[in-house]
């Protein structure tokens, strides 16, 4: 064998020990990365309707120029607006739809997704959704290798391989790396923030990591304010790791001076990463900062706009105790034991005054001090839990390394050391089970070791909107479902999923629709819809989605057949039709009538067409007159919000059609003669009508047709 031959062999252990740890990282990328994109946008979230409007309005008007489109929320929400914004915009020019997102930012909505484009949100989801399943999996990348840094010791160098499989499966993790929003990415970021300061107390000549610590910590912040908390915790850890040191022995190195400088570097990156990542601080900083911070200080002090539901009752505030034990149940079957051994461990390692790094301490310390802050706040929901899992995940992993070492040295489990951890490997792989036959609905999991998802529906609010797709999927079984018009409490996880004309569940939209989707949580503990929960409770659903053992969802019928006030399409059998402009966003399009006559002193009957074509700021009543063509005198007349009242103009939605149906009762003094029928719509509060025809051209009504009055008691 040659030297070069013998020299190349000798580098191989060397390479396998440099491309090691990547290959790994690699690995658990895509072991993260799989169940994430996985059938993306298979059900909507109550909140992804807005950040999906949210994201496409910040990119676009950043594309316009306008850099205040930056601060969209209070959150503010910034690297997930843009990175889901691009995306879907990427995403609509590669399928030649470069229109849709334009269209969408002009559309004047602010705060809810355009009803009429409920059809898209799937593949918007899937698209968008892209950027939350992609950051989070390289934060478990990115955790994997941070913890091989930290735990360098050759005892301790499974810790990041069972973190990063902890972290790659954890269910609520997975759960809301699937949704278009900030949770997941602000746990990723501050945990990568975190390890970061962490790797550089180990070894202060990694200055990248202090130096990445506070551009990560900036991400944090930019994501959502919460994560503000990174600030005051990384400035008092400086001091509380000297301590912590000097308690437990080890020599520090760390002087005042040292001190200071990492304090100042550490600030400088968070401040120089915030100004230069924010484009609306570009413009005005100061203006910014200051609604920054109005946000902030209004969402510590003012509770959900909805009251909260826990341990059997709805609350304002639920106190204190409402993030830990929601933690409990988001934790799984094995990071909830380990990690409460690792707690013990911890203490008790302190106790004797044992030497190991500070990196657990610290860690737990940042997991408790962030539930603690999160309690202090009025408004909560449970997701909000999240930064404090994912290192929850990390302390089971250095425990589940203390529990294998401990049966080694007991002689329980007579492995050789590769084979115990395949073992932990292989039960971490099975436990995960539980939860992945859940999929999609990774959201519902519930710990099973306090009773799973029945318990926890007592406990707390469960649900967001899962299994209204399956409700919709029922209704398209329907006979003639695109008519069928349905009401939910949740529309747009209904009518994202099915062709017909789907309403938001209230007391006025019931009697328009032929099916209620009704979410069972939502419902039920909302102090608003007491009056919705007694009219059902005397209903029998027709179909129930059931999700982890309870119902999440009911459909009811609530006619015998389709109404079809309100459909999608415009009817082809219309028996007087026309196309008439009233004002610029309506067109009248016909009526229908089986009277061609009518007695004086009798009634009319009659349904008038009318078609959307773009959205109604304003509610407008209709109208429809009975007028003597010869006098102009008028005998009779119908007046009211369209539909019996039931669907006023605002609700209205372009490409729209509905069926208007009109009672008028002819006046008994009507003399005899042909008469003309002429409709229109008018503002209620001023008297004012629409045009007719072209604008300017002095019509404020649609002759629809001519009905022959006759004698009283005529046939009609």
């Amino acid at each position: 064998m040659s030297a070069a031959v013998r020299k190349s062999l000798a580098k191989v252990p060397n390479l396998r020990k440099a491309v090691g740890p990547w290959a790994i990282a690699g690995a658990l990328f895509l072991l993260a990365l799989a169940p994430r994109v996985i059938g993306l946008g298979s059900y909507v979230t109550h909140d992804e309707p807005f950040w999906l409007l949210s994201s496409i309005r910040c990119v676009y008007g950043l594309a316009q120029g306008d850099l205040s489109a930056a601060f969209q929320t209070a959150h503010p929400g910034v690297p997930p607006l843009i990175g889901h914004g691009i995306l879907l915009w990427v995403y609509y020019t590669l399928t030649g739809r470069p229109d849709i997102v334009p269209a969408i930012a002009e559309s004047g909505w602010v705060i809810w997704f355009p009803p009429h484009l409920y059809h898209l949100l799937p593949e918007m989801i899937a698209a968008a959704g892209l950027f939350t399943a992609v950051v989070s999996a390289l934060a478990v990348a990115g955790a994997y290798l941070l913890l091989r840094l930290l735990f360098e010791q050759p005892g301790d160098s499974p810790v990041a391989g069972f973190a990063g499989l902890f972290l790659a499966l954890d269910p609520y993790f997975l759960a809301l790396s699937r949704v278009v929003g900030v949770d997941a990415a602000l746990a990723s970021f501050m945990l990568l923030s975190v390890l970061s300061l962490l790797v550089y107390f180990g070894k202060t000549s990694r200055t990248w990591a202090l130096v990445g610590a506070g551009v990560l910590a900036a991400l944090a912040i930019l994501t959502k304010t919460s994560a503000g908390f990174l600030i005051p915790f990384t400035l008092f850890t400086l001091p509380t790791f000297v301590i912590f040191c000097l308690f437990t022995g080890r020599p520090t190195g760390w002087s005042v001076q040292r001190w200071l400088i990492t304090a100042v570097v550490w600030t400088g990156a968070v401040l120089a990463a915030f100004l230069c990542l924010w484009p609306a601080t570009w413009q005005n900083p100061a203006a910014a900062l200051t609604r920054l911070a109005q946000n902030v200080q209004a969402v510590v002090g003012i509770p959900h706009e909805s009251a909260s539901y826990f341990l059997g009752q709805m609350t304002l505030d639920p106190g204190w105790l409402y993030y830990w034990v929601v933690l409990l149940f988001r934790l799984t079957p094995l990071t909830l034991p380990l990690g409460l051994l690792g707690i013990v461990l911890l203490i008790a390692d302190l106790a004797r005054g044992r030497r190991h790094g500070s990196a657990m301490p610290m860690l737990l310390l940042y997991a408790g001090l962030f539930l603690a802050m999160m309690s202090l706040a009025a408004k909560k929901q449970e997701r909000y839990v999240l930064p404090s899992i994912v290192v929850m995940d990390v302390l089971a992993a250095w425990a589940l390394v203390r529990l294998l070492d401990w049966l080694a040295r007991m002689r329980r489990l007579e492995l050789a050391p590769t084979w115990r951890r395949w073992g932990a490997v292989g039960l971490i792989l099975v436990t995960s089970l539980w939860w992945f036959r859940l999929h999609p609905h990774y959201y519902v999991y519930q710990n099973p070791l306090l009773g799973g998802s029945p318990a926890a529906d007592w406990v707390y609010m469960t649900g967001w909107g899962e299994g209204n797709e399956l409700a919709a999927a029922y209704l398209n079984q329907q006979p003639a479902a695109a008519d069928v018009v349905t009401v939910a409490s949740f529309d747009a996880g209904v009518g994202a999923y099915t062709p017909g004309v789907v309403l938001w569940l209230s007391p006025e939209t019931i009697p328009l629709a032929d099916y209620a989707v009704v979410h069972e949580g939502s419902i039920r503990h909302d102090p608003t819809s007491s009056g919705l929960i007694d009219f059902f409770a005397s209903r029998s659903p027709v179909h129930t989605v059931y999700l982890d053992g309870i119902p999440y969802v009911r459909v009811y019928a609530l006619t015998d057949a389709p109404q079809r006030w309100i459909t999608w399409h415009l009817s082809d059998e219309i028996q007087h039709p026309q196309c008439t402009m009233v004002g610029q966003n309506i067109a009248c399009r016909g009526y229908d009538s089986h009277q061609t006559t009518a007695p004086a002193g009798g009634t009319l009957t009659l349904t008038v067409h009318w078609q959307c074509l773009d959205y109604l700021a304003h509610d407008y009543n209709v109208f429809v007159h009975l007028v003597d063509p010869r006098t102009g005198i008028r005998w009779g007349q119908w007046d009211g919000a369209p539909v019996n009242g039931h669907f006023p103009t605002s609700w209205w939605r372009p490409g729209l059609a509905i069926r208007d149906p009109i009672t008028i009762a002819v006046d008994p003094a009507a003399p005899p003669g042909e008469y003309q029928l002429q409709a229109g719509l008018y503002d209620f509060k001023t008297g004012e009508r629409l045009w007719v025809g072209e604008k300017g051209a002095g019509r404020d009504s649609v002759d629809l047709g001519t009905i022959t009055i006759t004698p009283p008691g005529g046939a009609p």
